[in-house]
């Protein structure tokens, strides 16, 4: 079974792909399969957040897990009506955040 380190690096790495790719580019730009791409990176990123330990959780309170999560079910279970703004807020403001706060939360597990 992965560990919860494991779980922050898969976050990290998904962030990182979504950020180079989407540098200087806008969501309603991409063509069909660069979006799917993208939407699976933030899948990916809702899924890790999951499955982090509850422990870990309530340790840092300020990364939005319920929310991550939440962004993922939308993804994968209404597909059909994405809200392509909603992405483009997420990739613009979000991501930054959230990559900061995972890099952080790694650093504090190295110790």
């Amino acid at each position: 079974m992965r560990d919860d380190k494991e779980k922050l690096l898969d976050i990290l790495e998904a962030i990182e792909i979504i950020e180079k790719y989407m540098q200087k580019r806008k969501i309603y730009n991409l063509n069909e399969i660069e979006l799917a791409g993208i939407l699976r990176y933030f899948e990916i990123i809702g899924e890790a957040s999951h499955s982090i330990s509850q422990k870990l959780k309530d340790k840092y309170l300020k990364i939005p897990w319920r929310l991550l999560k939440d962004f993922r079910n939308v993804l994968v279970h209404q597909y059909f009506d994405i809200d392509l703004q909603m992405v483009e807020n997420a990739i613009n403001q979000e991501i930054p955040i959230l990559k900061q706060n995972i890099q952080q939360i790694i650093s504090d597990l190295n110790k």
